[in-house]
């Protein structure tokens, strides 16, 4: 990478890597035909702990931390064709530390953190090119994190085994 970055998300289109977050909110695109790193527009949100999806071309970011501890509900979309960022239809709740993935032309967020609780949740939304809508949500907390954190995973009989 040009810029060494944490609390990053790693998505790819067509031979292209793209690297996203940290506090200054980089993206960095690995050209994998030509075996370069290129830089390329910002988040409008500069945040880490993302996490991000593709469809149809098009780079999902999804939530993450804002420094130094906010928790953020963003969405924003990047168009490698165009370099540019749009914003989204947002999370229902600014969570860290969640999965995305994308299925059908539809991205999910799955799991994440808010400060207080650790989430087993999935949120939908349906996808276009002009277009990002919630679909559904289903979000249930399971442990608060002081006692997630000591066990290193949640308490025994609560949340997903």
């Amino acid at each position: 990478m040009r810029v060494a970055v944490d609390g990053l998300s790693a998505s790819v289109v067509g031979p292209t890597l793209y690297v996203v977050g940290g506090v200054d909110g980089l993206l960095q695109a690995y050209d994998s035909v030509r075996d370069r790193w290129t830089l390329k527009a910002s988040m409008p949100t500069a945040r880490r702990d993302l996490a991000t999806g593709v469809v149809d071309g098009l780079i999902y970011a999804v939530g993450g931390r804002v420094d130094p501890w906010g928790f953020t509900d963003v969405v924003e979309v990047y168009d490698p064709r165009t370099d540019t960022w749009q914003k989204r239809a947002p999370l229902p709740q600014g969570r860290v530390f969640l999965g995305a993935a994308t299925v059908a032309g539809k991205l999910y967020a799955v799991g994440g953190y808010n400060g207080t609780e650790i989430f087993s949740s999935l949120d939908a939304w349906a996808l276009g090119p002009r277009r990002c809508s919630p679909m559904a949500s289903s979000t249930a907390s399971y442990a608060p994190m002081s006692r997630a954190a000591s066990l290193g995973r949640p308490p025994r009989g609560r949340g997903p085994n």
